[in-house]
């Protein structure tokens, strides 16, 4: 409140995105009388606000760090690669055949093979191949498969009240997949919090049970290859966590209060660089280590206005037109 002319939050939201295309956004205003009245933006074919304020209360959303998936490595019985052993018992994968309608010819069909963990695949693109052999292969698990919560989350911050109210609706609903949420109230809160759904795997966990191939990708990326071959190694459920698997409200990233919060797309580490969040997994993103140019870029910039205090409306806007590119400012130096 102190960092505002009149105490209230001030908040700016720039979500980059596309002006045209699937991943445009449309303005919405939603009212029912004496329930709801939000205004914000949507992605096309979404009936809620994502991103978007009330009277009382702003937030918006940056793409996070955190990898919503993971690998686990089969051991295939040699006599039949559709059979896989955990704990030394064999388990036979589930074949599902899906068929995709096309306009004008016949549908396409494909054969997808499902284990405990989920489907079969065998890349996660041209830089991680994932050959099924006659004795391994790799089974992908997305806690986020069966995650229809997004809706419940954008109604309950859509009817928060203050950032108290969102970080409750955050942990209660626990729906968003792969985003951090800033928010700003009237009353002068601030709030950063990493609040998504995550394989529940902890640096112990990782390093129990990753496989040579996690044991490069994991502290690399954060991605977890652990051993589909022991039962002990499946991802653990959190204090809290509304499904099986993930991690509960207790370990998100969060920050209430600073007097300034900001994200450019990097980890929770430096959301305000005099408090930075430390203690979480890996599988969040890192913590002291570089900081992208964005980042670094929009701590000198919030950081020196929080400092400077009595901000407006204005001034936000003037920083976001600014233009300033630090890799410019790199660059003359």
């Amino acid at each position: 409140g102190a960092t505002t002319a009149g105490g209230r939050g001030l908040l700016l939201g720039n979500p980059h995105y596309p002006w045209q295309g699937g991943r445009r956004f449309w303005q919405v205003q939603q009212t029912i009388p004496g329930e709801l009245d939000v205004m914000g933006a949507s992605l096309l074919g979404s009936p809620d606000v994502q991103i978007g304020h009330t009277a009382r209360f702003a937030w918006s959303h940056t793409v996070s760090t955190g990898v919503p998936m993971n690998l686990h490595q089969l051991t295939l019985d040699p006599a039949d690669p559709t059979v896989y052993l955990v704990d030394g018992a064999r388990e036979r994968m589930t074949r599902r055949t899906v068929a995709v309608a096309v306009r004008g010819g016949p549908p396409v069909t494909r054969t997808q093979w499902w284990t405990r963990y989920g489907p079969v695949v065998t890349s996660l693109g041209p830089a991680l191949p994932l050959p099924w052999t006659a004795t391994t292969a790799y089974a992908l698990n997305d806690p986020n498969a069966g995650n229809l919560r997004m809706s419940d989350t954008s109604l309950g911050l859509a009817r928060a009240r203050d950032t108290a109210g969102a970080l409750a609706a955050l942990d209660r609903t626990q729906g968003l997949p792969w985003v951090n949420t800033i928010a700003a109230d009237s009353a002068g809160h601030s709030l950063y919090t990493q609040a998504q759904v995550l394989p529940g795997i902890t640096d112990e966990l990782a390093q129990r049970c990753s496989t040579p191939l996690g044991r490069a990708t994991y502290p690399a990326s954060g991605l977890a290859v652990l051993d589909g071959a022991r039962g002990d190694c499946a991802p653990g459920t959190g204090s809290g966590a509304v499904q099986p698997g993930i991690f509960g409200p207790a370990h998100m990233p969060v920050l209430k209060d600073a007097p300034y919060a900001e994200n450019s797309n990097g980890s929770a580490w430096l959301s305000n660089a005099d408090r930075p969040l430390t203690g979480y997994e890996r599988i969040f993103g890192t913590a002291a280590a570089e900081a992208g140019l964005r980042t670094r870029g929009a701590i000198e910039d919030v950081s020196a206005m929080a400092r400077r205090g009595r901000l407006t409306v204005a001034d936000l806007q003037r920083q976001q037109f600014a233009d300033r590119v630090p890799a410019g400012d790199l660059a003359a130096a």
